[in-house]
């Protein structure tokens, strides 16, 4: 399965470079945590704005988008269940995800999404 990556630019120098395109290959019965450890295997969120950058993964192209995890280079923070097929995140055969930058702490920000405080 392919899985197309997209994510915001995070400064000015950044830009020269959206949007940021990439993909990864997962077999088809990859689970959603063995697709973001794919994808961390990439290094296509470890981008050099300092080691807080932190990101919401967001999911297919509907909207709004689910978020699925929130990212940090040295940390993942699930709110959908890493054992959770990947088939079943992306019904309509669009394997998406969308990287968002945010500004906090990733286990703060997993539990206000898991708790419905967060948009």
């Amino acid at each position: 399965m392919n899985v197309t990556l997209t994510r915001d630019s995070i400064n000015m120098g950044d830009d020269g470079d959206a949007p940021h395109f990439a993909d990864v290959d997962v077999p088809n019965d990859a689970t959603w945590g063995q697709l973001l450890e794919a994808v961390n295997a990439t290094r296509y969120h470890h981008i050099s704005a300092g080691s807080q950058t932190v990101w919401k993964v967001e999911m297919g192209l509907t909207s709004p988008k689910p978020i699925g995890a929130v990212v940090r280079y040295d940390e993942l923070c699930y709110v959908i269940a890493p054992e959770t097929p990947v088939t079943e995140l992306f019904p309509d055969g669009r394997e998406w995800l969308h990287f968002l930058h945010v500004s906090g702490e990733p286990s703060a920000i997993r539990d206000e999404l898991l708790a419905g405080e967060s948009d």
